[in-house]
């Protein structure tokens, strides 16, 4: 199933709350504080710059997706299928879904 590129990215239109409490922070909300960091530092928009923005997902997002992954704690490129539903994962890269929901045993 084909994809429109507007379904696959994603616009941050706001800060998430950041609150501090006695639960414990998910495993990956540390990637919005990073995200905050990148934004302000204008990474994203860098990127774009050196690299354009080319195919469904584009190369800064591309490499958002990479980096993401590595802060996450992945050392594959499959580990990408485990992290493909995790909303803040998403979120840091600028997308809305990742295509790598297949199954890496299958290949």
């Amino acid at each position: 199933m084909r994809l429109s590129r507007n379904r696959i990215r994603a616009r941050v239109n706001h800060d998430l709350p950041i609150r501090f409490s006695e639960e414990s922070i998910s495993a990956h909300g540390g990637l919005e504080l990073f995200r905050r960091y990148l934004v302000a530092i204008d990474l994203p928009a860098r990127l774009r710059q050196a690299l354009g923005d080319v195919g469904d997902y584009g190369a800064a997002r591309m490499v958002l997706l990479v980096v993401g992954l590595l802060l996450a704690g992945g050392r594959r490129l499959a580990h990408l299928a485990v992290l493909s539903h995790d909303p803040i994962f998403l979120r840091f890269a600028g997308v809305h879904r990742s295509r790598s929901s297949f199954d890496p045993s299958a290949a």
